[in-house]
């Protein structure tokens, strides 16, 4: 082989190894998108959360569902403020979720989706959840409820809890 087409081969070698490593290098890369139009965050952009915040979240749905105040709390900071769907705000404490449990015989939150986002250039990771709930009181009354709910996590504790409800069907 001559040197003209062994340079040329070896020139479409390189540059096919480093239009792959590119692509794989634009693929890793995380667009922002979206936008907050009111707040403080105002104009602000969100990325798709690559932290551990989606994974404390399910671990909190699971010791919700076990009605462990304690294992909720490792991830929260020491007050939680709760926008219910009624408009109250209510700073809670892992005092209160273990009184609110002892109210409870039995309880189940399904979660049918979980976004994570984070607002570009900070710490602050917002959750975005589809849920069911249905929590059976000791006085015997049921709550059924489907949520769409928004859990702001800052430096990694969980700060904050917005929620919108809708009815649920029995037969969800």
């Amino acid at each position: 082989m001559d040197i003209s087409k062994l340079t040329a081969v070896i020139l479409v070698l390189g540059f096919t190894l480093l239009g792959c490593q590119q692509q794989q290098a634009n693929q890793q890369e995380l667009q922002s998108g979206g936008l907050i139009l009111s707040g403080e965050l105002s104009g602000s952009e969100f990325t798709i959360a690559t932290g551990d915040e989606l994974d404390h979240f399910m671990q909190m749905v699971e010791a919700f569902n076990q009605m462990d105040a304690a294992a909720i709390w490792e991830f929260s900071a020491d007050s939680v403020s709760i926008l219910g769907a009624e408009g109250n705000l209510n700073y809670v404490t892992q005092a209160d979720f273990e009184g609110m449990f002892s109210t409870i015989d039995s309880l189940s939150w399904e979660i049918d989706a979980a976004i994570p986002v984070q607002v570009t250039g900070t710490d602050i990771v917002k959750i975005l959840a589809d849920t069911r709930e249905v929590m059976n009181y000791k006085d015997g009354t049921v709550m059924r409820v489907r949520l769409m709910e928004e859990f702001t996590f800052e430096d990694g504790l969980l700060t904050g809890v917005r929620q919108w409800t809708a009815e649920l069907p029995e037969d969800m």
